[in-house]
Formats: C-alpha cells, sequence, structure tokens
C-alpha cells in the first residue's frame, strides 16, 4: 500500500512536491502555488521491468519504460531515461489502473482520484493536428 515519503528533497526553481511509494509503485506529485496538481509520474514495477506513466496538463498521459543505462561499457553509471512506449495498450492501462486502485487506498483522496482519472483516460493513439 502506498505511503507518503517524508522530508522529500524540493527543487528550487521547480513546484512543490509530494511523493509516495510502496514495493511496487512510485508517485511523485507536483503541485501549483495554489495547490492544484501541476503533473505527475507513476513509476511500477520498481523492483523489475520499471516502468512509468507522465501526466501533464499540456502532454497529457503517456506511458514509459524505463532504461535503467546499466550494462553499458561506455556509460557503466548511466542515469536512468525515459523511453516513449507507443504500443502500450488500453486494457495493459487499465491493469495498472486496478491494482494502482488497491494500492492508493491510503494516501490523499483527491490525489488518488485525480491519478486514476488520468489512468483512465489514457489512449495510446491520441489525435495529431
Amino acid at each position: 500500500m502506498l505511503h507518503e515519503k517524508q522530508n522529500v528533497r524540493q527543487i528550487p526553481g521547480e513546484p512543490l512536491r509530494r511523493w509516495f511509494a510502496d514495493d511496487y509503485f512510485e508517485l511523485i506529485v507536483w503541485f501549483s502555488p495554489s495547490q492544484e496538481i501541476e503533473a505527475f509520474e507513476l513509476s511500477y514495477e520498481v523492483q523489475g521491468d520499471w516502468q512509468a506513466i507522465k501526466w501533464s496538463p499540456l502532454k497529457g498521459c503517456h506511458h514509459y519504460q524505463i532504461d535503467a543505462g546499466e550494462g553499458r561499457a561506455y556509460k557503466p553509471q548511466a542515469v536512468p531515461t525515459l523511453q516513449l512506449d507507443s504500443n502500450f495498450s488500453k486494457a495493459e492501462m487499465r491493469a495498472i489502473y486496478q491494482k494502482f486502485q488497491a494500492a492508493s487506498q491510503g494516501i490523499d483522496s483527491d490525489i488518488a482520484r485525480f491519478v486514476a482519472q488520468q489512468i483512465l483516460r489514457y489512449d495510446p493513439h491520441p489525435v495529431k493536428w
């Protein structure tokens, strides 16, 4: 079950952030000065095949594979990077939604509800203008 981490380091110049975690998920939520959610990143399978869902009002909701950067001879201590995963289906996102619903019972209900709503709105093939 997700729990909130205390004493989360705040980065000067960035919005306030709150961090929640358990053995499966990590959720970081950024807030505006008026306490509105500005963005979030929900990482999952943090102990295995690490993946992430990111949302912002301008870019919407997207799914990413996380390249840990390990095993590269030319960068043995590389920083993990997000690689957009456009093959992630709505059905797969629904499974993450269900796991998140169960894991988020102990966190702020407004945050849990907002994240869950954005996950449900995921569209693997958004219209491009």
